[in-house]
Order: C-alpha cells, then structure tokens, then sequence
C-alpha cells in the first residue's frame, strides 16, 4: 500500500529528476504510484491535492477552441 509519505517522495523524486513540477501523466508513467492509490489517500482531485502537499501550486488546464468565432459565425458554431 501506498502512503501520503511515499507519494510525495515519489512526486519529488521526478520532480528533481525532470526539472520541473511533473504533469499528472509524467507522474503516473515515472513513479511505482497509480491513480487508484491517490484517490485511496485523497479522493476528488487527488494529483492536485498530492501537488500542493508537496509544495507545489497545482496547474490546472482549460482547453479553449482554437477557432476564432465572430458575428454570426458564433451563433452557427453553436449549433454545430
């Protein structure tokens, strides 16, 4: 089983490893922890709540459309 104490080394340790704060993805692929085992410790938003445990601010990512939408090409988007 893994503790809260394992990972937040196990976050630290790839984060010293790569540089910077590791994405949830690097995370998980890098480290012997799985997902399963955050929620077991933190519930909801689990790599956020591992992040700031170990310090750090959680990145939290929007996706935004990437097309440029004006006059009535947004009312037509919408119904796209």
């Amino acid at each position: 089983m893994v503790t809260k104490e394992k990972a937040i080394s196990e976050y630290n340790r790839i984060k010293r490893e790569l540089g910077h704060q590791p994405s949830q993805t690097q995370f998980l692929k890098m480290s012997c922890v799985k997902m399963n085992d955050l929620f077991k410790i933190y519930g909801g938003n689990a790599y956020a709540q591992l992040t700031e445990d170990a310090g750090d601010k959680p990145q939290l990512f929007r996706r935004f459309c990437q097309r440029k939408i004006t006059g009535n090409s947004y009312l037509q988007s919408l119904l796209i």
